[in-house]
């Protein structure tokens, strides 16, 4: 049976739904036993469904974490659905942490600051971990837009300024080149690069690119 045709099930369940409505009535602390396999994710799937709030979800294990996340991208899919990892650096260790989990904590950072419809997994270690304020990553982040205007020499200082380094080519993460009306950037929340096309000070478009082919 496909996941959407479970989760329809899910509707049917009487336990799922005194859980939906004990929420909804601004309940504190529900005790829940007995889930196994994708049970967790499915009552979260379910919840989410009927409770248009922002979820966030804590496990003591990455592993855990991880299962379930996946198991809600199939309930879900990814637009509803971001995973908070942890840094996986010791305190002691010189180390930069990985572009996919800086790309992972920010976007899902970011939606959480813009109260988005989201479920975000996160296990308790990555919770602990310090983050900037909401307030702070609303200001450092830029929206680009098709059709509006901004100035191209003002976006190049301000990806310089949030830490993205300029090359001829954008090949990694925390990236960016300009040439002529084109901006390619490398965000640390996204799989690929992106590259703005500008007809002066207007972005014509936003599309993302292979970095192999650079198209």
């Amino acid at each position: 049976m496909p996941w959407s045709g479970i989760l329809k099930l899910a509707e049917s369940s009487e336990g799922f739904s005194k859980i939906k409505d004990a929420l909804a009535c601004g309940e504190k602390v529900i005790r829940i036993s007995g889930l196994a396999g994708s049970g967790k994710a499915l009552l979260l799937a379910h919840l989410k469904k009927n409770l248009p709030l922002p979820f966030l979800v804590i496990t003591s294990k990455p592993e855990e974490a991880l299962k379930i996340y996946d198991d809600l991208v199939s309930f879900l899919g990814q637009e509803k659905t971001r995973l908070f990892p942890a840094w996986e650096i010791l305190p002691y260790e010189m180390k930069i942490p990985d572009p996919e989990i800086i790309g992972r904590r920010v976007e899902t950072l970011y939606d959480l600051a813009l109260m988005k419809n989201i479920i975000a997994l996160a296990t308790v270690r990555s919770c602990l971990e310090k983050t900037m304020l909401p307030e702070d990553l609303k200001k450092k982040s830029i929206r680009l837009k098709v059709g509006e205007s901004t100035d191209i020499e003002n976006l190049s200082q301000q990806l310089f300024d949030l830490g993205f380094k300029r090359f001829p080519q954008v090949e990694e993460v925390g990236a960016y080149s300009m040439r002529g009306g084109i901006v390619d950037v490398f965000p640390h929340s996204y799989s690929d690069p992106i590259r703005i096309e500008f007809f002066g000070d207007q972005i014509e478009s936003i599309l993302k690119f292979a970095v192999l082919d650079q198209r």
